[in-house]
C-alpha cells in the first residue's frame, strides 16, 4: 500500500472470500459476479495493514499505561459499511485483480483477534 495513514484512521485489507465449500463444492458466487458482490460486501474481518498515529488515543491516550489496541496484522473485525474503499493497484488478489482497503475511523474496528494466520 502506497502512503500512510494518518489522523484516528485505520486501514483493513478484508479476507478473500472462499470459492470452494469444505467439503469440495464449488459455490455458486464464482459464476455469477453480482453473487460475488453481494457476499464481499458482507465480509467483515481482514488485516489491519495500516494505523494513523492518534489511531485510539481518544479513548485513553492520556493514561501512562496506555497501549494500542491493535498493530499492523493483526486479524480484526470490523464496520465494514462506514469505510471507505480504495484499490490497492500494486497487491493484486487470486483473481489479478487489485485488493480493495478500507479505511475507517478507529473505533469501527469491534474485535480484535490478534495476529492473522500466516
Amino acid at each position: 500500500m502506497k502512503g500512510n495513514v494518518t489522523g484516528h484512521y485505520v486501514a483493513v485489507v478484508p479476507d478473500e472470500i472462499e470459492k470452494v465449500s469444505s467439503g469440495g463444492i464449488v459455490l455458486a458466487e464464482d459464476f455469477d459476479p453480482n453473487k460475488k458482490s453481494r457476499v464481499e460486501a458482507a465480509s467483515t474481518r481482514g488485516t489491519l495493514v495500516g494505523i494513523g498515529p492518534m489511531a485510539w488515543k481518544a479513548y485513553d491516550g492520556n493514561d501512562p499505561d496506555w497501549k494500542p489496541w491493535g498493530e499492523i496484522g493483526d486479524q480484526v473485525w470490523f464496520q465494514r459499511h462506514v469505510a471507505k474503499v480504495i484499490e490497492d493497484k500494486e497487491n493484486l488478489d487470486k483473481d489479478g485483480k487489485p485488493k480493495k482497503i478500507f479505511i475507517m475511523a478507529d473505533e469501527n474496528i469491534i474485535f480484535n483477534e490478534g495476529k492473522a494466520d500466516e
